[in-house]
């Protein structure tokens, strides 16, 4: 059962990266070694124009 996912930057150097795979593999955490895709979350709709008068 995984109970840690340790992020890794693609920027962080190769030495660090050994490192913190080596101390998950002991500790038992996954590794994910890619960027992060942020999401886009829709704006409400909003009926009133922001409140704004006509």
């Amino acid at each position: 059962m995984q109970t840690a996912t340790v992020h890794i930057l693609p920027t962080c150097d190769i030495n660090s990266i050994f490192h913190i795979r080596q101390a998950a593999r002991d500790t038992g955490a996954k590794v994910v070694s890619e960027k992060p895709k942020l999401v886009s979350r829709p704006q409400p709709i909003d009926p009133n124009d922001g409140g704004r008068a006509a």
